[in-house]
């Protein structure tokens, strides 16, 4: 089954999308953020997002962790998404496995 993909959240300045892979019961999340939208006072909103918008949204969902997988030599991506809970768990062509139970 393909992965469907839905938005969460979208503002000018970030857009938050997952995709349910349905066939092994998991969510990939999706942050696209504007170049020159990233700063410590964007980092607190974008946090609330996470936490106001996207938690629930996924809880509402039953899903119980949240993944990711940046490049491997995305080094700013990686420590992005750090930022908000996620933990790298292992490597795959590339890309750094990450996750996050919730």
């Amino acid at each position: 089954m393909e992965p469907l993909r839905e938005t969460i959240y979208q503002d000018e300045d970030i857009h938050v999308l997952c995709d349910h892979l349905y066939d092994i019961g998991k969510v990939a999340l999706h942050l696209d953020i504007v170049p020159g939208a990233w700063s410590v006072g964007k980092y607190k909103k974008y946090r609330g997002i996470f936490d106001n918008k996207v938690i629930p949204f996924l809880k509402g969902h039953n899903y119980r962790e949240v993944h990711a997988a940046p490049l491997e030599n995305d080094i700013k991506a990686q420590k992005l998404i750090k930022m908000f809970g996620l933990y790298q768990y292992g490597q795959n062509m590339g890309l750094v496995l990450m996750k996050k139970e919730i």
